[in-house]
């Protein structure tokens, strides 16, 4: 990564300012139903056979438009420029290109882009490895992207009842925030800031569970990206504390 990319984030002011990127997904990301039961009741048998597109590329076939592409971008650049054009300018285009770079990369790896299910998947697992401080190999990062896709392509039902605006909202969000993240905790791990790498990485726990409703925590993804959970555990933890996907 570059220096002058680094450089932007030198504050801790913009740290401090990230109290308010959990309402993002609050604000952004749809209610698609429990996770954990979508996760628990995938049948594993059939992923080989549901998780392509008619062009062969990894799909949940849920399709989701691109028509808002860089508002998030813009709305992070907004509030952590501090006033300064010059600064949100630069914030932009970086955010912007590394968004570009990480939907190249699925592109390239065969996902299908402008598809819910694979930018769920995809922010699913980098929110997981930034919260967990641990990293996936590629085998394990490919296996749990084919389950996350299988079971969130049942959300078929649901996903029909959400507007396009809120699907372009929702994709954007979702392949803008984990990586723009990513990038801040390389950003800082490269400038040996160990205070602001762990604070990133409590935020990314928060977003995690904003997103998803489910405590990073309470899940595990192993070696050969086989992700489990307790179920009940999961959904006795939602009606404690109220978070939505508990049906």
């Amino acid at each position: 990564m570059k220096k002058s990319f680094s450089v932007i984030f030198c504050s801790l002011f913009l740290i401090l300012s990230l109290n308010s990127w959990a309402e993002f997904s609050n604000q952004l990301l749809p209610d698609l139903g429990n996770l954990a039961k979508l996760v628990a009741e995938a049948d594993k048998s059939k992923i080989e056979k549901e998780v392509y597109d008619v062009n062969g590329r990894f799909s949940s076939n849920l399709p989701a438009p691109d028509s808002a592409g860089g508002r998030t971008a813009e709305q992070l650049a907004q509030m952590l420029s501090g006033g300064s054009e010059p600064l949100r300018q630069r914030l932009i285009a970086a955010f912007l290109g590394n968004r570009d770079r990480f939907l190249k990369n699925l592109t390239d790896s065969n996902y299908a882009v402008n598809d819910m299910g694979v930018a769920y998947a995809a922010s699913f697992i980098l929110l997981w490895e930034l919260a967990s401080n641990r990293e996936l190999s590629r085998l394990a990062s490919e296996q749990a992207a084919s389950f996350l896709i299988h079971a969130f392509s049942k959300m078929n039902g649901e996903y029909a009842k959400i507007g396009l605006d809120e699907r372009a909202m929702a994709y954007d969000w979702l392949t803008t925030i984990p990586v723009v993240m990513t990038s801040l905790v390389m950003a800082f791990e490269k400038d040996g800031r160990q205070r602001e790498v762990v604070m990133l990485r409590e935020k990314s726990a928060s977003l995690f569970l904003n997103a998803f409703k489910v405590p990073h925590n309470m899940l595990s993804i192993s070696e050969s990206g086989v992700i489990s959970m307790d179920v009940d555990k999961v959904v006795a933890y939602q009606q404690r504390y109220g978070i939505g996907g508990i049906r």
